[in-house]
């Protein structure tokens, strides 16, 4: 889920806000594709020795850590210094995630229904993903209409219609064409109300980020661990 609701925002906002074209919005977090096929297997092996529980409390504590690094996005930031940072820090928490969640599935159920519990975790994660989009998508739209609500009354009726023209267009309002004084008037208002309606939606998928840390920890309990041949001979 949070893969797909912070990659929802994050390209969106990246072509609005920043500018990128879309193929390199999407390009953006390549990062974490790379780092899931370069890494998942031997945190795999990592999560087996120490139990479920740890790496995926740790893994999504880090999701968490990559979507706040990167809720502090502006204008004109680049890519090396301000985004892929968050990429990578949220890359390595997916890593982390995502091996153990699928074993734990599928060892917690006979070999006799280990296909079963492949669907059912493979489906859940198809829901979450998108009930995640649909939440965050909600609290973008709500926060930019409410900034721009909040927008000085002394703007002038050319200056008011372009506001109240990007109220139905929360995730394009930067791209609504403005020239002339209108672009000094206008523009600043929209670039406030979706660089903190980005923040929010952002902050939301921390927020689920911790709820999921928490119900990591509170409720897995890690595989008990059979004694060693060597136990068993001394008794």
């Amino acid at each position: 889920m949070r893969f797909s609701t912070a990659t929802f925002i994050l390209t969106i906002y990246l072509q609005t806000a920043l500018k990128y074209s879309p193929l390199a919005a999407g390009l953006a977090t390549l990062p974490v594709t790379l780092i899931m096929i370069g890494l998942a297997s031997r945190l795999g092996r990592v999560a087996e020795r120490l139990g479920p529980r740890s790496p995926m409390t740790v893994g999504i504590l880090l999701t968490g850590a990559g979507l706040g690094l990167l809720a502090f996005l502006r204008p004109g930031d680049s890519y090396i210094a301000h985004v892929l940072p968050g990429v990578v820090v949220f890359g390595l928490g997916l890593a982390l995630t995502v091996p153990p969640l699928t074993n734990t599935a599928v060892s917690s159920v006979p070999d006799s229904q280990t296909g079963i519990a492949s669907g059912v975790n493979d489906e859940a994660a198809r829901v979450a993903a998108l009930l995640g989009v649909a939440v965050v998508g909600v609290v973008f739209a709500e926060v930019f209409r409410s900034w721009l609500n909040m927008a000085p009354l002394s703007l002038d009726p050319a200056a008011s219609a372009m506001i109240n023209l990007a109220r139905d267009r929360p995730t394009s309002a930067l791209e609504i064409p403005l020239s002339g004084g209108l672009r000094t008037e206008v523009l600043p208002v929209l670039q406030a109300s979706s660089i903190n309606a980005y923040r929010a939606a952002m902050a939301t998928g921390v927020a689920i980020a911790a709820i999921g840390a928490s119900v990591a920890f509170f409720g897995i309990r890690n595989p008990r661990r059979a004694p060693s041949p060597a136990r068993i001979h001394d008794q």
